[in-house]
């Protein structure tokens, strides 16, 4: 079944490029995650602590800030990162204060995975109600960094 996730989210990432123009809001889907990983580069240090939230829209963001502001005044030096899935969260709250970066989560590929995790090395990963996502779950696993799902 993993095998199957895969494929269809490699095809995903593949296609959806060619059906931008049907839509508006696949076009930000789209276009909002060819920088994430440059942005994360840029955004952050090799020595930064780095707490990451991930939310799928609007809703799970709203229901996490209560939490990024408890880590943020338990732990000032550590920084935070907001990923989305959707751009009606991101659209909304890409200019938020309590992140230090908020971008679109890449699509859940295992190139992806790995190459987003070993980029922010999360001390820990948040993930908001029902966000699962079994290749950067794998990774995280993978690193020995601690998730929760809240």
């Amino acid at each position: 079944m993993k095998r199957l996730y895969s494929i269809f989210i490699f095809l995903a990432e593949k296609l959806l490029p060619f059906f931008v123009w049907a839509d508006p809001k696949l076009n930000l889907f789209v276009q909002g995650r060819k920088n994430v990983f440059a942005e994360l580069k840029t955004a952050f240090q090799k020595t930064d602590q780095i707490f990451w939230f991930h939310a799928a829209s609007l809703g799970e963001y709203e229901q996490a800030v209560p939490v990024m502001k408890a880590v943020k005044n338990a732990f000032p030096d550590h920084k935070i990162l907001v990923t989305f899935f959707s751009p009606s969260g991101y659209e909304v709250r890409k200019n938020n204060k309590l992140a230090d970066l908020t971008v679109y989560l890449p699509l859940d590929t295992k190139k992806n995975a790995k190459n987003f995790v070993e980029r922010v090395r999360p001390s820990i990963a948040f993930f908001i109600k029902y966000e699962v996502w079994p290749n950067y779950l794998q990774e995280l696993e993978n690193h020995g960094i601690k998730t929760l799902l809240i």
